[in-house]
Formats: C-alpha cells, structure tokens, sequence
C-alpha cells in the first residue's frame, strides 16, 4: 500500500476492511510515507469490518467529519483548487 501511496501520489486514501479494533499513528504511518497526514476511523464491529480514512493535510483540508456504525463522512476543501468537497 505505502508504495503505492507514493507511486500515484495518492491525496486521500479509504480503506474498507480494515480488521483493526484500532487505529493508530503508528498504522497510519506504514501505509503513509509523509508525516503530513491526519485520519479517521469506524473501529471493527460485529457488523462491520472497519473503516479507515486518510488524507494530506497540506492538500485536503477537514471541515466536518462524521462517523458511525459502517462509515465515514468527510466534508473539506482541497486547498490548491479551493473547491469544496
């Protein structure tokens, strides 16, 4: 994943699946090879299999975010084309 992250020059990635009860920096980081990130996730339920978020902070920028039970909602701007997302 993180050479492909690098390859495409990927802005902001989703993962479906996760099977992680948790999410950490440390996770993040191997998926993403820039510091410059930030992520949110729907940890592992009996009903769904995890969800994770991730994104550059210098490119997309969060203005809302909501999370619940098998999905995530992001609502931003990505800041070199200021339109909102």
């Amino acid at each position: 994943m993180r050479r492909l992250v690098q390859q495409e020059e990927v802005q902001v990635m989703c993962i479906q699946e996760t099977k992680k009860d948790m999410v950490d920096k440390g996770l993040c980081s191997m998926l993403w090879e820039d510091g410059d990130m930030c992520w949110v996730d729907s940890p592992l339920t009996h009903a769904s299999m995890g969800l994770l978020c991730i994104w550059d902070i210098k490119v997309f920028q969060i203005q809302n975010q909501f999370v619940g039970r098998g999905f995530i909602g992001l609502e931003g701007v990505w800041k070199e084309m200021g339109k909102k997302l």
